[in-house]
């Protein structure tokens, strides 16, 4: 794999440092913030579209997909975003900017990027859904035409490929298949207090090697742990006691809109669950403010990242603490028998809140591009639901957490450790090189 990698570095350092000869006329590529951002969208969508309608593409394997792929995207228009920088090359530790922007054309390579990337990504994508990346790659080539001399389009999506070939090689030695591959034969620890397989279905535990993935910010799982869990007890009065009779005391007395709270942020069928809803928020941000190209490659690979990370980091700590869901103590040491939390608990230990982590990395790294006080309406369930508006883009990582809390499933420390480790992931994301303040 490391071979692969060097020949798709060294493929692309000889194709973008050569000097190609094409249309004297041409005066060489506009910024890339003059160009519509509605390529980026129409490609997130689309993403998303097959996402949930690939059989056993999973919200883990399509979180990842759409890291990889925002990335794609900011490498391939990068080179038209002056005072911005790749941040690719610091990852892999190769250049994968060209050296020589005049014979590119952004929007054409960002198109093309795109378009390989998604159908590497999705392998087992149908016949139908890849007829649907060719078409839209062919729409918007269409539309480029008399933009750029034809031999720039030609060379722009060429590098647009390539690109997407040396991200999606260096995917491939992230461990995540790896890790996957382990799962099944974990050895579930058992002992007082320690996270158990629950009700209804009893399903093995997920995601258990999440921490041996490769995160985009170095040792973002370390960096973000959060500290130890109330100490287990079933003594009526102590802190684990009274966190857990908490939960219980707040399932018997839930409002119409605490259910629809809930239910707004459970799981849903196609994979519509956890990470990419917070995609999805982050599509119709993008899309309803009309971003510019370079704003919207930019919120695309910064929430990608942010999301893909967070759940690396929350799931190892989930599995590094191992504690035990509300439903099992609810059941077994308060005495309520047959008491079931409003949506189905996952199955993986309780601390610290997944939703709530991943949620706030979201909303942190939105807040990045569009402010900490931007207000928004979500319409992603509103035909069941209702639409949500929000004053932040906090306030919806905050409802996010509250739902599980709401529904049964965590403690409201799991739900505050959760947006704290997330607010971190989110930062480092931040923090990431993209400004080139040398330019």
């Amino acid at each position: 794999m490391k071979k692969l990698l060097l020949l798709s570095f060294i493929s692309l350092f000889i194709y973008t440092s050569c000097d190609d000869n094409h249309d004297p006329s041409y005066e060489g590529p506009k910024h890339v913030k003059k160009y519509s951002g509605d390529l980026a969208v129409a490609w997130a969508k689309l993403q998303m579209t097959i996402s949930r309608t690939t059989p056993g593409f999973n919200p883990g394997l399509a979180t990842r997909a759409f890291a990889y792929s925002g990335l794609s995207l900011y490498e391939a228009v990068v080179g038209g975003m002056p005072g911005y920088k790749s941040v690719a090359s610091s990852m892999i530790g190769v250049t994968v900017q060209p050296s020589n922007t005049s014979f590119i054309f952004f929007p054409a390579s960002g198109n093309a990027a795109m378009a390989s990337i998604i159908k590497s990504l999705i392998p087992t994508a149908s016949v139908a859904a890849k007829a649907k990346i060719d078409s839209l790659e062919t729409v918007f080539n269409n539309q480029f035409i008399g933009e750029a001399p034809a031999d720039v389009l030609e060379k722009s999506v060429e590098y647009g490929r390539k690109i997407a070939t040396v991200i999606f090689d260096w995917s491939k030695t992230d461990g995540s298949a790896e890790a996957a591959a382990k799962n099944s034969s974990y050895p579930i620890p058992e002992g007082f207090g320690l996270w158990k397989r629950t009700p209804p279905a009893f399903v093995f535990p997920v995601n258990v090697y999440a921490n041996e993935i490769r995160t985009f910010v170095k040792n973002s799982i370390t960096l973000t742990l959060p500290p130890a869990p109330i100490p287990y007890s079933e003594q009526p009065g102590s802190p684990f006691y009274n966190q857990v009779n908490e939960v219980y005391t707040i399932s018997q007395s839930l409002t119409k809109h605490d259910s629809i709270t809930v239910k707004t942020w459970g799981e849903f069928p196609g994979n519509f669950t956890n990470a990419l809803r917070y995609q999805q928020i982050a599509i119709q941000l993008v899309d309803d403010a009309n971003l510019t190209l370079d704003l919207a490659a930019l919120a695309f690979a910064k929430h990608g990242m942010a999301t893909n990370d967070a759940v690396s980091c929350v799931f190892n700590a989930k599995y590094k603490h191992n504690v035990v869901r509300p439903i099992t103590y609810i059941r077994e040491v308060l005495g309520y028998t047959t008491w079931n939390a409003l949506n189905t608990t996952p199955p993986h230990p309780e601390y610290p809140a997944a939703h709530a982590c991943v949620g706030r990395a979201s909303s942190r790294v939105l807040e990045s591009i569009f402010g900490t006080n931007y207000s928004f309406t979500d319409r992603t369930h509103e035909s069941l639901y209702g639409a949500r508006t929000y004053n932040s883009l906090k306030a919806y990582s905050d409802e996010a957490g509250l739902s599980r809390t709401l529904g049964g499933i965590h403690y409201k420390g799991s739900v505050a450790a959760g947006e704290k480790q997330g607010e971190k992931v989110g930062d480092l994301i931040n923090q990431l090189p993209f400004k080139n303040f040398g330019h």
